[in-house]
């Protein structure tokens, strides 16, 4: 991992995110860019007026304020390398431009932003990511303080992915010195007995083949059963101390994503841990 792309809105919970890259950059040694994204022509738009060009450098030289006070706390903690940068436009196209001009291997964002409404604004900004970025993104929560997890939890519905795939898991698995527990959800409301027995050989085999892979990892098979895929995630992160969740997002054509919404996606909004969406194109 080389470099980690942290985008702020300065808001509490960008800062949160922030945070947890400069951890994961102490641990690696990765450089650390932070952006933040103007929208000055839509200012402009709404002020119904022909703003002043004094304006709209008032609004980049607070921006670029805000980053320097940012850039220089998170060398100090690190001693990485901390860049700033400044966009103008769209957040999502400005950090997939971000994400292009610098390589990025990473992007650490919050899930809510200034707005102060849960999946608004930050928050939907991250959903949108997932679907559309093609670099891994670790969403970090509202309320989540920086701690290193005592496991990780991969969920899986594909047994037949690449091993690079995982990757990023791997590296960041790694780095935090966790277990990783991997696991397919069973829903009782539709599984037939089979099925039971089938997802256990499946997720035994994926796992002795990402440990004999990866025998520095620690990697556990485990099930998990329920009536609400959402539900029994969160009742096994509860009861197992689980850290970080890693789910593996494929992309999915327009039709599909009208009767089929990425349960990625829908955890991003309600996971109070930290999610790591691992894209596959």
């Amino acid at each position: 991992m080389k470099t980690i792309l942290v985008p702020s809105d300065f808001s509490l919970n960008a800062n949160k995110a922030l945070n947890y890259a400069a951890e994961i950059a102490k641990l690696s040694g990765a450089a650390i860019i932070i952006i933040h994204v103007t929208d000055l022509t839509h200012a402009s738009m709404n002020e119904n007026v022909i703003l002043p060009e004094s304006f709209d450098k008032e609004i980049i030289d607070n921006a670029n304020q805000k980053l320097d006070i940012l850039v220089k706390a998170t060398r100090e903690i690190t001693n990485a390398k901390v860049e700033k940068q400044l966009y103008n436009g769209f957040i999502t196209d400005a950090i997939q431009q971000a994400v292009k001009e610098n390589n990025a291997d990473l992007i650490v964002m919050g899930t809510l932003g200034n707005s102060g409404v849960r999946e608004k604004l930050f928050g939907s900004i991250t959903a949108k990511l997932i679907s559309h970025i093609s670099v891994p993104v670790l969403a970090i929560p509202l309320l989540y303080e920086w701690e290193p997890p005592e496991n990780i939890l991969l969920a899986v519905n594909h047994y037949n992915e690449s091993p690079e795939i995982i990757q990023p898991l791997i590296t960041l698995a790694n780095l935090l010195k966790a277990p990783v527990h991997v696991t397919v959800f069973t829903d009782e409301l539709k599984a037939e007995p089979v099925d039971y027995l089938q997802n256990k050989k499946d997720i035994t085999l994926f796992c002795n083949n990402m440990q004999q892979q990866h025998p520095q990892l620690n990697i556990i098979p485990t099930l998990i059963y329920g009536h609400n895929f959402e539900e029994a995630i969160k009742s096994y992160i509860t009861n197992n101390n689980t850290g970080m969740l890693v789910m593996i997002t494929h992309k999915r054509n327009f039709i599909e994503s009208i009767f089929n919404r990425s349960m990625t996606k829908k955890m991003s909004y309600h996971t109070n841990i930290p999610l790591l969406s691992i894209p596959v194109y």
